[in-house]
């Protein structure tokens, strides 16, 4: 174990570009944990800063400092598990031979490539520190202390503060780092688990890693109509298998178009002389002028205060329409970002109800990754009954500050309680049955 301690302390003084690459490895099964007594310490103190550089560069005027603040191991990954709500990232965490780190995001989909410095679009995301250490194993491992640095938010705007820490195993090689399983970086409110993959040909500057990581449009061969928003440019290709891509648009402050970047899959139909288009799970009817040209107009609103408004226009749908195609659209018509599920009391299977909340609804309470306060029975927010038009609501769910909820029966004066938690975009509750319900998204 001592030989192979100073093996790899000798390698401080070595840049990762020397070392040999092993290749694919597998998923690293060290989670974030807290020191034990069994590790040794990272080289510097938790607390101190690392300087905010690019990736591989020196920046200090020694020679020796330079020589210490070699770039020794890198990690990079990307995310788009969140691209229909605006969060794609790719980010890197970059471990130095003087025992210091930092690490970055990049919004791949800003499309902006300029340079690392004047990048609005590239945010340091963490600093600390890292040495060797030994696992509950007695295994050689590398020991990083990440923290989360001032000024950090999340998308609503609220800082993020953090420290987690990793113990990151060898291949068999006793040289080659694994990869880290779970990662938390700062994407949506309070972060998320991501994997990070050894980089055994680390980018070398941040300017690499943004022109490599961000993302390149290209365009689908074939296609048998495009929609394109008036406004926002924003495309939708429509395929002859009635599927579809919809891809965002980015503008400069002039307008001008920058490119495009993916914001998921659509379907379409043409039934009855109807042409529907699904996107983001909700139907949409197009208005076909002279069976040529059509459009698909609406406004929601969003987040807040803020309406989206949307004006998709196709020169030429006649490829779209004359016989009918497509499968049944399913699924009700619901703005962005509404939550809905169908409720089935415990008490009795006969007593259901749709409830629905919109996000102007859940976003002002920031319900969002909310923490409950114990002993607390005011309502954070509600959910309302969906009824058909002339009818009463009979039923109430209301998310209470203390993570419960309360369903109210009106007509048989039933109450029924569980629990709520609203964890990246995800509403689940848990009935009086122990048995966990999650509601559905309308994107």
């Amino acid at each position: 174990m001592k030989l192979k301690r100073l093996a790899l302390l000798a390698l401080s003084t070595i840049s990762v570009f020397g070392m040999a690459s092993c290749g694919e490895t597998p998923a690293s099964n060290t989670n974030p944990t807290e020191t034990t007594a069994q590790q040794t310490t990272p080289n510097t103190t938790s607390g101190e800063n690392t300087p905010n550089t690019t990736a591989g560069e020196n920046t200090t005027n020694s020679e020796e400092e330079q020589k210490e603040h070699t770039l020794q191991y890198q990690w990079t990954g990307v995310n788009t598990e969140m691209a229909n709500f605006g969060f794609a990232y790719s980010y890197i965490l970059n471990l130095y031979a003087d025992g210091k780190l930092d690490g970055y995001g990049y919004s791949i989909y800003s499309l902006d490539t300029s340079a690392a410095e004047e990048n609005k679009n590239l945010t340091k995301w963490f600093d600390g520190v890292w040495g060797l250490a030994t696992d509950d194993d007695d295994n050689e491992c590398i020991k990083a202390v990440v923290n989360i640095v001032d000024g950090v938010k999340g998308q609503t705007g609220q800082p993020i503060t953090g420290k987690n820490t990793y113990l990151i195993n060898f291949a068999s090689d006793d040289e080659t780092p694994l990869n880290i399983s779970n990662f938390t970086i700062p994407i949506g409110i309070s972060g998320r688990s991501v994997k990070l993959e050894y980089n055994a040909d680390p980018y070398e500057t941040l300017d690499e890693f943004i022109q490599e990581t961000s993302y390149k449009f290209v365009e689908p061969e074939e296609y048998a109509a495009i929609f394109e928003d008036t406004e926002t440019k924003e495309k939708l290709y429509l395929f002859a298998d009635n599927t579809g891509s919809d891809y965002g648009a980015r503008l400069d402050k002039n307008g001008a178009l920058i490119g495009y970047y993916p914001k998921g899959e659509i379907s379409w139909s043409y039934k009855e002389e109807k042409l529907t288009v699904v996107i983001g799970g909700t139907p949409r009817e197009a208005v076909i002028a002279e069976n040529k040209s059509a459009t698909i107009a609406w406004e929601e609103a969003v987040y807040g205060d803020y309406v989206a408004r949307y004006n998709f226009y196709c020169e030429d749908v006649s490829n779209l329409i004359g016989k009918e195609s497509g499968g049944e659209q399913e699924g009700p018509s619901y703005s962005q970002g509404t939550l809905y599920f169908d409720y089935v009391a415990v008490a009795s299977a006969q007593l259901k109800a749709r409830f629905v909340c919109s996000a102007a609804v859940w976003s002002t309470a920031s319900a969002l990754n909310y923490q409950p306060v114990e002993g607390d029975t005011d309502v954070l927010f509600s959910f309302a009954q969906e009824v058909k038009e002339g009818e009463n609501a009979s039923c109430t769910f209301d998310c209470l500050k203390d993570g419960t909820y309360k369903f109210y029966f009106t007509s048989y004066k039933l109450t029924e309680t569980g629990t709520w938690s609203f964890n990246n975009y995800s509403f689940k509750y848990v009935d009086a049955n122990s048995v966990e319900h999650t509601a559905t998204m309308a994107r």
